[in-house]
């Protein structure tokens, strides 16, 4: 049994991520204490007993009689422990299921929302409340514990910053999951969740993983209470509102509300208060042509009765806001289903989903989830509410697909994906010939159904094969390209030049070769071999763009092109813009467009338009590690860890996700961190480099130099540019710039980099920096 002087242990009471509390006597005064001691795992980290320790520093600041009270703090033998007051009524986690008490929950409330007003009146945030960390008192009142990861608003320790979310993603407000800086009305609206959540037995929002939970608070309306909690509705809003601006300002004000609540003197909110973005759309579509002022004017003039007038105004305020804030219409396309005899029609089914994706995008009053979040729900048998949810749309399009020889049966539903309900289904039974005529009945069936208009010409008959045989290969072509392995890559090239060599017209085709051969350029064996690819790639984006220049995958393909191949970053530029005014809403392109801004310098827009992309693509884990990547060069540390760990979750072997967060552990002088999230890359080129700056951030000279000497050993005919990270890194920098001559000469597609690579800091103010990025012809 672990021995701390001075406190007789008696039993492990709680286990937490850093610390085990146990029951103790505390001897010098006889008294029962809970004693927290820091876990073994983590007393030998400096970082971690540190924070330990600053829990303890924070909360022993706080007096006030629902916070917890801290007695003493110490090191014994390595072990940092601090004892603070024993409540025996444990913690209100354990009374949530099955209770579903407004009373009770409304004190719990009031109890934290003044130990909050108090804190925050202190200057610090406590970043973690939820049920866990809220004590109960035999006396049935509530105090706050655990100030673990608390956040003293005139201070920045780095202290948070080590690789995880500050916070528990179910109780985190929206600015605390984009990792903006917070204040204490980010406590207040978890708090609210802490709320909802012994209000109704469960939380008001669900997921599978943090990442999918984060994006809801972000994103998805507030939940609405049961019919018999209606009355406590106005309250949730106030708390839960997505804009800090728009939640109750303080613990004060919260306290003085649920004080009312609790004696049924006053409304829950006042009308100055109301959310005016958090109630959903459910009112006469003829009030949204008046103004809300209008309206609330109309119904003063209208009730004479004082009590019921208040009442009337937030009830007229909700209704125009609804009119007027409702959010754009939403629709994620779910893959269809195979139904072939053979089930061997896949690369139909999903080619058709893919299709349909494309044309409702086109529709500007519709946002349009991209293929990748509507793809990763494939062969998985959810609730589509859930699905919904997850995505963030309000409406969802399922189906199937039966292909026969040359006929082809698709059946296809809308449904709302917060009702369950059907809108609108239909079963059609065509000649092959006639698909797209079927694509465009379904686009058009969805738009109407919702109510939107569908523009007119936005599908040209040159983005469409003539030959139904060709449109076949084309589907096929693209299932091939979507298997992502270089084994993968000239096999699609192929496809497609087959696809072209039965319908040389059909301009979709070359612009998806133009992609395919650019990839396959990436694994081929020789200098020449990868030159005649890109040059062949280039003339094919061309053809393209001259068959059809309103297809924005054409200009998608060639601005790629010229921005990593001919470093045109003029023409890119030109390219990207006339993809996004053609196709604003996709995120591939949004997400190059990106990538782009980044390397001509402009990391604000960067990150913004690489956002949108995001928004598009929710579950594409290329967009986070490329936001992350353009925050990280921009400073916003926080941030870029934070994208990159959503990126990890969607997926975990990512090499380079791993080695950003490496890079990140660097800047933030965490060597060791470092060298493990390196190794966990799984890519040798990116293991050897990271290791080379690991080692010498922890001043292992000689380790350094052996990863880089491997690094250039195996892998310097085509990894110059990484080979100069190293030697800038390590303040090398004629070494750096000799490697940076050969990334030059290899036409190194990581020089694209050049001008916002952390790793390259040290080598900006030289003269050979300026002459390199005017030898690129980048802006200095």
């Amino acid at each position: 049994m672990l021995e701390i002087p001075g406190y007789s242990i008696q039993r492990i009471i709680g286990h937490g991520g850093m610390a085990t509390v146990y029951l103790a006597v505390q001897e010098s005064l006889g008294r029962e204490v809970a004693l927290k001691v820091l876990l073994p795992s983590l007393a030998k980290d400096p970082v971690a007993t540190e924070r330990f320790l600053r829990e303890a520093r924070f909360a022993a600041q706080l007096h006030h009689p629902n916070i917890v009270a801290i007695h003493d703090v110490g090191v014994h033998d390595g072990n940092a422990y601090m004892a603070m007051g024993y409540e025996p009524g444990g913690t209100v986690a354990n009374l949530i299921e099955g209770r579903e008490d407004p009373r009770f929950a409304l004190r719990v409330v009031r109890d934290i929302a003044g130990a909050l007003d108090y804190a925050h009146g202190k200057g610090v945030v406590h970043r973690d409340v939820k049920p866990e960390n809220i004590l109960r008192r035999l006396d049935g009142s509530c105090v706050l514990s655990d100030f673990g990861i608390a956040h003293a608003l005139a201070t920045q320790t780095g202290l948070t910053t080590e690789g995880t979310s500050i916070g528990t993603p179910h109780y985190m407000s929206p600015e605390q999951l984009r990792g903006e800086k917070v204040d204490g009305r980010a406590d207040l609206y978890s708090l609210g969740v802490v709320f909802y959540q012994l209000l109704t037995g469960h939380l008001p929002y669900q997921g599978t993983d943090g990442w999918a939970i984060g994006m809801q608070h972000i994103s998805a309306p507030i939940p609405r209470l049961p019919e018999h909690l209606g009355h406590l509705q106005p309250l949730v809003d106030a708390l839960l509102a997505k804009d800090p601006a728009h939640r109750v300002q303080t613990g004060g004000d919260l306290v003085r509300r649920v004080e009312a609540a609790i004696s049924g003197n006053q409304p829950l909110v006042s009308d100055s208060q109301i959310d005016l973005r958090s109630q959903p759309s459910r009112r006469s579509s003829w009030l949204i042509a008046l103004p809300i002022g209008l309206i609330v004017i109309m119904t003063m003039m209208f009730v004479e009765n004082r009590e019921h007038k208040r009442e009337a105004i937030a009830a007229a305020a909700v209704i125009a806001a609804d009119m007027q804030g409702a959010e754009k219409p939403s629709i994620a396309v779910l893959p269809l289903v195979d139904m072939s005899e053979g089930k061997d029609q896949e690369y139909f089914s999903d080619g058709l989903s893919e299709e349909l994706i494309n044309l409702l995008a086109q529709v500007p009053e519709l946002q349009v989830v991209g293929r990748t979040s509507a793809f990763s729900f494939k062969g998985k048998n959810q609730d589509l509410k859930e699905i919904g949810r997850k995505l963030g749309v309000t409406n969802l399009l399922e189906g199937s697909v039966r292909k026969t020889g040359d006929k082809v049966r698709i059946t296809v539903q809308l449904i709302n994906a917060q009702t369950g309900f059907h809108l609108w289904s239909q079963t059609y039974d065509r000649d092959l010939a006639d698909v797209y005529a079927v694509q465009d009945e379904i686009a058009g069936a969805v738009v109407s159904a919702l109510k939107l208009k569908l523009l007119a010409g936005v599908t040209p008959a040159a983005h469409r094969a003539v030959n139904p045989q060709a449109y076949t290969q084309f589907l096929r072509a693209r299932q091939i390209k979507s298997r992502g392995t270089p084994e993968t890559a000239r096999e699609g090239v192929e496809a497609l030049q087959e696809v072209i060599r039965l319908d040389p017209g059909f301009a979709a085709a070359h612009a998806q070769l133009a992609v395919s051969q650019g990839w396959a350029a990436d694994y081929a064996e020789t200098p020449a071999d990868v030159a005649e690819l890109q040059r062949r790639a280039l003339a094919a984006a061309d053809k393209a763009i001259e068959l059809d220049p309103n297809l924005a995958d054409g200009y998608w393909a060639r601005g790629n092109l010229r921005a990593s191949v001919t470093w045109d970053w003029e023409g890119a530029r030109s390219d990207f813009q006339k993809a996004v005014a053609l196709n604003p809403g996709d995120a591939r392109i949004l997400q190059g467009y990106g990538a782009l801004l980044a390397s001509l310098g402009r990391l604000p827009e960067a990150i913004e338009t690489t956002r949108k992309a995001a928004e598009a693509e929710p579950l594409l884990f290329s967009v986070w590690q490329a936001l992350g990547y353009y925050q990280e060069a921009a400073g916003q540390l926080d941030q870029a860890r934070l994208s990159q760990e959503r990126a990890l979750a969607l997926k975990p072997n990512f090499p380079f996700v791993h080695f950003r967060l490496g890079v990140l552990d660097l800047q933030q002088h965490q060597p060791k961190n470092a060298a493990r999230a390196f190794a966990a890359s799984g890519y040798e080129p990116l293991q050897l480099l990271g290791t080379a700056l690991a080692e010498h951030d922890l001043r292992r000279g000689s380790e350094s130099q052996q990863a880089l000497d491997a690094l250039i050993r195996d892998y310097g005919h085509n990894a110059a540019y990484q080979v100069a990270q190293a030697y800038a890194w390590r303040g090398q920098k004629d070494e750096a710039f000799q490697w940076l001559d050969r990334a030059f000469a290899q036409r190194d597609g990581g020089l694209s980099e050049v001008k916002y690579d952390p790793l390259l800091r040290s080598l900006r103010k030289d003269p050979r920096y300026r002459a390199l990025l005017s030898k690129m012809g980048l802006p200095p």
